[in-house]
């Protein structure tokens, strides 16, 4: 089943705004999506594929052939435990962890209790596929 790309007429409050940001704000999606999709052909100014950069005219159309991809969750990743038992001493691990926002948490030389209580905090952190606040 194909689907009808969406259609919209340029309102006069977005004539002369790049094509990306113009798409941001009509869709709500972010300008980097817009942005990809525009890279893919996705969008249409007048049945023509425009530059990301490239300014809107009075009246014109745009197409939006696509959506961009919904975010997903990080994939998982094997993680290397490094336990090391010495006489004297409790095994000890190294953990990194990727947050979905890209950032790369890495504890080196923790104990079980220590990467236990790091795994529960970041399962209480709220994630969003936005890496702005």
């Amino acid at each position: 089943m194909t689907t009808e790309p969406d259609v919209v007429t340029v309102p006069d409050a977005l004539v002369g705004e790049r094509v990306d940001r113009a798409v941001a704000l009509l869709t709500g999606w972010s300008r980097g999506e817009a942005q990809a999709l525009l890279a893919r052909g996705a969008v249409l100014v007048d049945g023509v594929a425009p530059a990301k950069s490239a300014r809107l005219r009075a009246g014109a159309r745009l197409e939006l052939l696509e959506e961009p991809e919904p975010a997903g969750h990080p994939t998982a990743e094997p993680v290397p435990i490094d336990v090391r038992a010495g006489v004297d001493s409790a095994p000890t691990m190294s953990l990194q962890a990727r947050l979905c926002n890209g950032v790369v948490i890495e504890l080196r030389g923790c104990d079980l209790a220590q990467a236990g209580e790091l795994i529960e905090a970041l399962g209480r952190l709220r994630c969003s596929a936005s890496t702005k606040g």
